[in-house]
């Protein structure tokens, strides 16, 4: 049996980290209108869904960036509460490779921004009835 005082060194060695990254879907609820006024069941039986206002695929590259940093921490560090434990000596390594990341996402950002208005009009002409 591992004594105490070793275990609270180990963890005294340990880092939490957390990323909080959250993607646009794309997608608006649908109202009635967008249905043309056809006659929809009951409230109580079905809902109104969603719809997808601009092409999933110019979206696809940030969910493959955000699995990205979640598979490079879970290959350096344990899962821990809503994060990760990462170990302290390798924290510089770590934080270095998630700029890297963060970096690469921003430029698509800025990539996916600068096409915005002509990938939706895009969108909207493949789609319209």
């Amino acid at each position: 049996m591992t004594p105490i005082i070793s275990d609270i060194r180990i963890l005294d060695n340990l880092l939490a980290l957390n990323l909080n990254v959250s993607l646009w879907s794309a997608r608006r609820k649908m109202s009635q209108e967008d249905l043309g006024g056809a006659e929809l069941p009951p409230e109580d039986l079905a809902s109104l869904g969603s719809k997808r206002i601009a092409d999933p695929e110019n979206l696809k590259v940030f969910g493959t960036l955000k699995a990205r940093a979640f598979n490079y921490l879970d290959r350096h560090g344990v899962r821990f509460m809503s994060g990760w434990a990462i170990p302290e000596e390798k924290a510089g390594e770590i934080v270095q490779e998630l700029c890297n990341i963060r970096n690469d996402f921003q430029k698509e950002k800025e990539n996916f921004l600068a096409g915005y208005d002509q990938n939706v009009q895009g969108w909207i002409e493949k789609h319209h009835q």
